[in-house]
């Protein structure tokens, strides 16, 4: 517990060490409960909205987790080719821990209170700090210096933004094509209906 509490404390006030620590020493018990706790914490500040806890606790756990593998294999598979020498393992426990900033979520809804509505700033600055802490774990674990370790974090992003590009351009392919096999008539006859 006290390591746990350590990891917290360190995440704010040396990021840098912390994630040395946790990516070089692969400790990926301690990262996970911090993940736990965090996951659990974004139930938690989700409960005004249904009152399934526990639910909300696990399906988090099973859809980030899953996420959470899946950004750690492509960036692995990337810092791999690009030279690096961490482990998987190691930048698993990585991003574990750099989830940190999400445990403030919890405090969202009464700064959006206080400040007037301000909760999409709130949401982008824990994003902004968590991708920080991401492009931190990828340099200490792969030995990467700043330039090319946001190089490797961009990689997934970009990658995803991709996907869902090419799923947009299908569809909007698959609409045109639908509409160009139908006869003028029945497109007509399909616009006169729906007015």
């Amino acid at each position: 517990m006290n390591y746990f509490l350590d990891l917290m404390y360190q995440l704010l006030t040396a990021p840098r060490q912390a994630l040395r620590t946790v990516t070089r020493g692969e400790k990926l018990p301690q990262a996970a409960l911090l993940w736990l706790f965090v996951n659990f914490l974004l139930a938690l500040s989700s409960i005004l909205e249904g009152p399934e806890l526990m639910t909300r606790f696990f399906a988090g756990v099973i859809v980030f987790g899953m996420g959470l593998f899946l950004h750690s294999a492509v960036t692995d598979y990337c810092a791999g080719f690009l030279g690096g020498r961490g482990t998987a393992k190691g930048i698993t426990a990585g991003f574990m821990a750099a989830s940190f900033p999400y445990a403030f979520t919890v405090f969202g809804g009464l700064f959006g209170f206080a400040l007037g509505g301000a909760e999409g700033a709130f949401a982008s600055l824990l994003f902004l700090w968590s991708f920080a802490l991401d492009v931190l774990a990828i340099s200490e674990n792969y030995g990467f210096g700043t330039g090319k370790a946001l190089l490797v974090a961009l990689v997934p992003l970009l990658l995803f933004a991709l996907f869902f590009l090419c799923l947009f351009f299908a569809g909007l392919a698959a609409a045109v094509t639908s509409l160009s096999e139908m006869s003028d008539a029945q497109l007509m006859e399909g616009v006169l209906q729906s007015l």
